[in-house]
């Protein structure tokens, strides 16, 4: 008999929601849902989560706890890189409970590497670029770190390639990664997949055509080049990053320096990540 869950993963900068099915052929995701709502934004100098981004999550997590209960779907919840590290986080779970009655785990960062790794499912190395943190994980090697998307953006608001080169030090002394030996790499996370499809001059976000994306170290920097090249405003007029205008050329910036940093050549692209990973956990220990 199929098994059917809903899965909500409270990022650093967008709760994400997805649904999932466990049949006697393997598993099936929805398309996933994504809600901006930047938690991690000021964290770094507050050490908290900000009112107004609290606010509009427990909004946005009530809608969708509600959504999962018509549709009698038990409903699985997740914290990473914004909630695990502020002082308030009890505060906030206390708050979700209440509204929405929603258990929610605060993952850890190493678990919060293994489950994007399985979840793409691709093997190698695996790169996860997220609001509040990053992740490096290979067969033998993960290990999650303290930078993200959107705590660039705090550390460096004009976000311009220039005054991004001035975090290089930060990266170098925060990134405490081994030699590896060569093998293919993957990205994931709304930062990969953003330039992902940006690379395939797309309007609307398409999750198969992201998927089969390849990209390269000097394609990633002549497309950073692009976007700075239009400022702030004119990122915010591209669809694709109507909610991310602000935060993509750091982001950008983090991946183009592992890359560097690791030595990869080309990145494939996948759409599939933590996510994906969250609810093959659940509907597997819900089957046991």
């Amino acid at each position: 008999m199929p098994m059917q869950i809903a899965v909500i993963d409270i990022g650093s900068n967008s709760i994400r929601y997805m649904e999932a099915e466990k049949t006697d052929s393997g598993f099936s995701f929805s398309k996933k849902e994504t809600y901006t709502t930047r938690l991690a934004e000021g964290l770094a100098a507050s050490g908290l989560l900000s009112g107004g981004s609290v606010e509009k999550s427990l909004a946005v997590l009530k809608q969708l706890a509600d959504r999962a209960g018509k549709r009698n779907l038990p409903c699985f919840c997740y914290a990473t890189s914004a909630v695990r590290d502020a002082a308030n986080r009890e505060e906030f779970i206390s708050r979700i409970a209440e509204q929405t009655s929603l258990p929610v785990d605060i993952l850890p960062g190493e678990e919060e590497a293994a489950l994007a790794y399985a979840g793409a499912g691709n093997g190698g190395g695996l790169i996860d670029i997220g609001g509040g943190s990053s992740q490096v994980i290979t067969e033998s090697f993960r290990a999650s770190f303290p930078i993200g998307a959107v705590r660039i953006r705090d550390w460096c608001p004009s976000q311009t390639l220039y005054d991004l080169d001035s975090l290089i030090p930060l990266f170098d002394k925060t990134y405490d990664l081994p030699p590896f030996p060569e093998m293919e790499w993957t990205a994931v996370g709304g930062t990969a997949t953003t330039l992902g499809a940006l690379a395939l001059n797309l309007e609307q976000y398409d999750p198969a055509r992201v998927g089969s994306v390849v990209l390269y170290d000097e394609a990633l920097l002549l497309l950073l080049h692009v976007l700075e090249s239009m400022g702030d405003s004119g990122r915010a007029e591209i669809p694709l990053l109507a909610r991310r205008h602000n935060i993509i050329m750091g982001g950008g910036y983090l991946l183009h320096y592992l890359m560097q940093r690791i030595g990869i050549r080309s990145l494939r692209i996948s759409d599939r990540d933590g996510l994906e990973g969250y609810a093959v956990r659940k509907l597997t220990e819900s089957a046991s």
